[in-house]
């Protein structure tokens, strides 16, 4: 059973910070401008594990303090040592260059934070790796919501591909207060950068467009499978933000079924991939990817929203499969929220959509569905991304308690300036108007 009452943030306090000890450089920088936040990355794993680690250490001690003691107070605490971090954490695999990004992170937070801010309230004992990795898991073990469709050709503006795409949480303080974009600009000319949208203490992805116009956004699908928990298993997260930074634009449908194909995953998924490629072939693909992997090695690729239709210029998903679960197809057993998002889709008839066209279309699947505003804790979508591949570009917002996630203005992220402002000694304007300074640090 997924353990839905555990927090989303299992953070991260801190160690001792040793005495006469230089900090290293901090390669990163953290703006905040009107209530939006953007977390600029550079250098290496290491060196970006620690940038974020430092930054951000007083907002993960604090979100820990305000909602995982508050979740997870006496004997339920011990459930989170003796059955999450002994039991589940340790069945998820890492990358080397993920491990060594996490272990910079603890460095990171060490570094910033006193002896008497290092324990974990409730286990009266320091952050340890093994907290950030049940941090970087939480999306495996709690079920996610969301929704997104893809378009492309007549229906949008320059005729390139676009996304839009809704991101349902449960209103923790970690999404709602300190969900940030993040900026990532490897040092390795191999890989590439991004932007897109995480929580602090968090290296993967939730929503993400590359440096090469690629789009990907996670949704949950409940795919009971009770032997999947006795292997080992790579965080959905972590797997979104290894297509982001290792799958060119050219094939990346195809490579990125290869790649997750390789990676034996926890519960069910369906990851929306949109490249900018236009013209004829796919320029979008839903991997149904899950722990069946006797089928289709776990993953399968769907490019049409009803197998054996003809091509169409939109593709959506919600939380089902529809090629590993044919029979989904009938729409009476189809989700509201995916026949909803169908039909204001189609609805556009292939006219062009604009911003405010394209959120106005994703909202008729936003919760709360009543549009009341966004309470602490409760189920709602806590934030929104329209991204256009074709000149790299996001519109973001970020949900806020007390506002319904429509009345958020968005903030337009351009890849290409971020990715530029991810450098030591870059000042260029961040998103929102900030001056890409170090914000609170």
């Amino acid at each position: 059973m997924r353990l839905t009452s555990l927090l989303l943030l299992v953070t991260v306090a801190v160690a001792p910070v040793v005495a006469q000890q230089t900090t290293p450089e901090i390669c990163g920088r953290f703006v905040e401008k009107d209530g939006f936040r953007t977390l600029y990355l550079w250098g290496t794993p290491e060196q970006r594990g620690f940038a974020q680690g430092y930054l951000l250490a007083d907002t993960i001690l604090r979100s820990f303090e305000a909602d995982l003691q508050k979740l997870m107070r006496g004997s339920r605490m011990k459930q989170y040592e003796k059955r999450l971090l002994k039991s589940i954490v340790p069945r998820f695999a890492f990358s080397a260059d993920e491990e060594a990004e996490l272990a910079g992170m603890l460095k990171g937070i060490k570094a910033k934070l006193p002896a008497d801010k290092c324990k974990l309230a409730g286990v009266d004992r320091p952050v340890s790796l093994l907290d950030l990795k049940a941090l970087n898991t939480v999306g495996d073990w709690m079920a996610l919501g969301c929704s997104t469709f893809a378009i492309s050709g007549a229906y949008t503006t320059d005729g390139k591909p676009a996304a839009a795409r809704n991101f349902d949480f449960a209103g923790f303080r970690m999404v709602l207060d300190d969900q940030h974009v993040v900026v990532v600009n490897p040092s390795d000319s191999t890989r590439r950068g991004y932007a897109g949208v995480s929580i602090p203490g968090c290296i993967g992805v939730i929503t993400a467009l590359n440096a090469e116009g690629v789009f990907i956004s996670i949704h949950d699908v409940f795919i009971w499978a009770p032997w999947a928990a006795i292997r080992k298993n790579v965080p959905r997260l972590c797997a979104l933000r290894r297509i982001m930074m290792d799958v060119p634009a050219e094939g990346a449908l195809e490579k990125s079924r290869e790649l997750v194909q390789t990676w034996p995953t926890l519960y069910g998924n369906n990851v929306m991939i949109v490249t900018p490629k236009s013209g004829d072939g796919p320029f979008a693909g839903v991997l149904e990817y899950d722990n069946h992997r006797a089928r289709d090695q776990g993953a399968a690729l769907r490019v049409l929203d009803h197998p054996g239709s003809e091509k169409e210029l939109y593709l959506l998903c919600t939380n089902h499969h529809r090629n590993r679960k044919p029979k989904r197809d009938d729409p009476k057993r189809l989700c509201k929220r995916y026949n909803g998002l169908k039909g204001a889709v189609a609805a556009r008839e292939k006219k062009a959509l604009s911003v405010p066209e394209m959120f106005e279309t994703l909202s008729v699947a936003a919760f709360p569905r009543n549009g009341k505003p966004q309470e602490r804790y409760h189920h709602g979508t806590t934030h929104q991304v329209v991204a256009f591949t074709g000149k790299r570009e996001l519109h973001v917002r970020l949900g806020s308690v007390g506002k319904h996630i429509t009345e958020i203005t968005p903030v337009r992220v351009s890849v290409d300036e971020a990715l530029a402002a991810a450098q030591p000694a870059k000042a260029t304007a961040a998103p929102g108007g900030g001056d890409g300074g170090n914000g609170r640090n």
